[in-house]
């Protein structure tokens, strides 16, 4: 397995998501345990709803230097005081290399999604998003090379896309769809880092609240 020494250092930004869970939560590695493979991370409330219990699976992921470490972890102890923490026990590590152009951004918004071959729309979320292209999950079902125009419910607006989806895998609570955009002319572009920036922003923000949590 992996070294954790090799790519983690206490204090860094990391995501975490439970097992059932579609959404990657950003957060902050507070305490690292090499020799015991061990991970202390803020008790966001986000989790506290999800009634994450000692037991459940968790995964970390973290990527450095063009590597994807994904940490399998069981959760051992949940702490309330001094400090909010979650205790993690790493049950296994995997190292990939990341080939993804663009680098992906965790969310959740919901979404609607209409086939080109057929009206009406249906319900589903984004769980994460790119300059090139998003991944949603939806019990719907869809085919590789079919285009689809997703209607995304921002905090403050909706965003409209054209998409071609390139893959599906089964997931928890529906099929995982992987989805490129059509437009690429210098507006939709502009558009999209926009939305690319804003999420980005909010994210590193995010991950710094749920770290002072702690304290």
């Amino acid at each position: 397995m992996e070294e954790l020494r090799s790519f983690l250092i206490e204090g860094s930004t990391v995501k975490t998501k439970l097992e059932k869970s579609t959404e990657w939560i950003p957060n902050v590695a507070y305490k690292v345990s090499y020799e015991r493979k061990e991970i202390e991370i803020a008790l966001d409330d986000r989790y506290i709803s999800d009634l994450v219990m000692a037991g459940d699976k968790m995964r970390v992921t973290q990527t450095v230097d063009g590597y994807e470490y994904i940490l399998d972890c069981i959760i051992i102890q949940i702490c309330i005081e001094p400090r909010r923490l979650i205790q993690l026990r790493v049950e296994n590590i995997t190292k990939t290399q990341n080939l993804r152009k663009d680098e992906r951004y965790s969310v959740n918004y919901a979404t609607t999604i209409q086939s080109f071959s057929e009206e009406g729309g249906v319900f589903g979320v984004v769980v994460d998003i790119s300059v090139s292209g998003l991944a949603f999950v939806c019990r719907n079902s869809f085919v590789p090379g079919e285009m689809v125009r997703l209607s995304i419910m921002l905090p403050s607006s909706t965003f409209t896309i054209d998409a071609e989806i390139m893959r599906v895998t089964d997931g928890a609570k529906g099929n995982e769809y992987g989805v490129r955009f059509l437009r690429t002319d210098d507006e939709a572009i502009r558009d999209i880092k926009k939305l690319i920036e804003d999420i980005k922003e909010r994210e590193d923000r995010l991950s710094h609240i749920v770290g002072f949590k702690m304290f």
